[in-house]
């Protein structure tokens, strides 16, 4: 069956373009079944490469309003600048680092929430998660001042099997944990209470899952990557900064969808 197509060409050159998408798919499949029957014709043929044509020069039409447009620059993704672990505040008095129980935990959770290099991967729910799930022994290190503020936090967790060995994570299972803390002193102080623990339970090693380096003179493993993509605000910015043939394959895509659930 033949069909028949609309000529007329609305004013925004988007608009047409989309409309000349789907005449080309049409045209495309008309194409493909002649094709297959052996009477291509030479109209049908022409009419395709009228398409395809306009579609080119509409693109580039597009293209150009683009760049023109106010000036602006594509987006690129910026360079990624963890926060440190380890602060530079000042803590009053000396300091003590205890195992957080129930009735200070809703206090971890919100130095957690609080620390600029945190994570969801810190909170004392992961921990429990942990416990609750597996079954692996874990501890939850807090260190306060003097005035029984909370000033830094290690989760740990016990990894212990015949392939792997015994030793302490924070945390396993994810890529990210570590200590959180205000200075350098605190997490001195969660380290070596950590380390207690280990000789506690006959640990091989501590392992600590930092993004940035401590400069705490502790043994780096470097053997492990994790890559950050960061977002812009808006859709539009994240779609202007592809180039055309990425587009095009995101369009192909859309296209060829179906139905999505």
């Amino acid at each position: 069956m033949d069909m028949e197509f609309s000529t007329v060409k609305p004013d925004d050159p988007k608009i047409r373009l989309e409309q000349l998408r789907n005449i080309k798919g049409s045209l495309g499949r008309r194409v493909s079944e002649a094709r297959q029957a052996g009477n291509l014709s030479d109209g049908l043929m022409q009419e395709f490469r009228s398409v395809s044509a306009e579609i080119k020069t509409l693109q580039k039409l597009l293209k150009r309003q683009l760049k023109q447009a106010n000036g602006e620059e594509r987006w690129a993704p910026p360079e990624i600048n963890p926060d440190c672990a380890i602060l530079d505040r000042s803590v009053q008095g000396p300091l003590h680092v205890e195992v957080c129980d129930d009735r200070v935990l809703a206090a971890a959770d919100a130095y957690v929430l609080g620390h600029p290099a945190s994570s969801l991967w810190h909170r004392p729910v992961i921990t429990a998660f942990i416990d609750q799930t597996y079954g692996h022994p874990t501890r939850m290190l807090g260190a306060f001042s003097d005035a029984g503020e909370f000033v830094g936090i290690l989760a740990l967790v016990q990894l212990k099997s015949r392939l792997f060995g015994n030793f302490i994570v924070s945390v396993p299972y994810f890529n990210y944990g570590g200590l959180l803390a205000d200075n350098r002193m605190v997490a001195e102080a969660l380290i070596d209470a950590a380390n207690q623990w280990r000789h506690q339970k006959s640990a091989s090693h501590l392992e600590l899952r930092h993004v940035r380096h401590l400069a705490l003179e502790l043994p780096q493993r470097t053997n492990k990557l994790s890559f950050w993509l960061p977002l812009p605000k808006t859709a539009s910015e994240l779609w202007g900064s592809f180039k055309p043939k990425l587009r095009a394959q995101i369009r192909r895509g859309e296209r060829e969808m179906v139905s999505f659930t």
